[in-house]
C-alpha cells in the first residue's frame, strides 16, 4: 500500500506489513521513517504493545503519546492520515483518544494472531474486524481488506463493539486454555 507506515514493529506490525505490503515502519530499535514521515501518511498502522498494568487494565499511554505527536505533526502540515488502531486496547479507546486528539480519522482494527502462526495468519485471516465512528474511514478502510482477501467479508462496526469483540475474543480463548488445563490435571 503506498502511503501507509507502521508505528511499532513487533509479531503484529510485521504481520500488518506482511498482509498489507506496507514496506515503512517507525519502531525504537529500527526504522525505515521518522514520526514526521508518519505524518504524511494516508494510513498509519498502530501496532505498539499494551502491556498489563499493575491493576491490570491495558497501558496505553505510547500508544495515546504516539498518536497525539503524529496528529500535532499532521495538522502543521495539513495532512489527513487515518490512524488504524490494531494493538490490544479496552472498550471506548478509540473515542477517549478522538476526544484526546481531536482527530474523528481513527478506526479499530483489532489483530487476531498467533504468535506461532502469525505468517498464516497474515496472509489468511479468519476474521477482519474495522470499527470506526468516522464512517468515511470505515468505508476506506474497509474497502482495503475486501480488495486484499476476497473470501473474506470484513465485520464492519463502530469503535467501541470492534474493541469489545478484541477482548471478548482474548477471554473466550484464555478460558479454553484453562479448561484444557484442568482436564489435563484431572487425568
Amino acid at each position: 500500500m503506498n502511503s501507509s507506515c507502521i508505528i511499532g514493529y513487533g509479531v503484529v506490525g510485521k504481520a500488518t506489513g506482511l498482509a498489507l505490503g506496507i514496506k515503512d515502519y517507525y519502531d525504537l530499535v529500527d526504522s525505515t521513517i521518522t514520526l514526521a514521515d508518519a505524518a504524511k501518511c494516508s494510513f498509519v498502522f498502530i501496532c505498539l504493545p499494551t502491556p498489563q498494568a499493575d491493576n491490570g487494565s491495558c497501558d496505553t499511554k505510547t500508544i495515546e503519546y504516539i498518536v497525539q505527536a503524529i496528529i500535532t505533526q499532521a495538522k502543521k502540515l495539513k495532512t489527513e492520515p487515518i490512524i488504524i488502531i490494531r494493538s490490544t486496547v479496552p472498550p471506548g479507546f478509540n473515542r477517549k483518544l478522538q476526544k484526546l486528539c481531536g482527530w474523528k480519522k481513527i478506526v479499530s482494527n483489532p489483530e487476531f494472531l498467533s504468535d506461532d502462526t502469525w505468517e498464516m495468519d497474515a496472509r489468511q485471516p479468519k476474521l477482519i474486524v474495522v470499527g470506526s465512528d468516522d464512517m468515511v474511514s470505515l468505508e476506506v478502510i474497509t474497502s482495503i481488506y475486501r480488495g486484499r482477501y476476497k473470501y473474506i467479508s470484513p465485520i464492519m462496526t463502530d469503535s467501541v463493539t470492534a474493541e469489545h469483540i478484541k477482548v471478548v475474543l482474548n477471554v473466550w480463548y484464555a478460558m479454553k486454555v484453562l479448561f484444557a488445563n484442568e482436564v489435563f490435571e484431572t487425568m
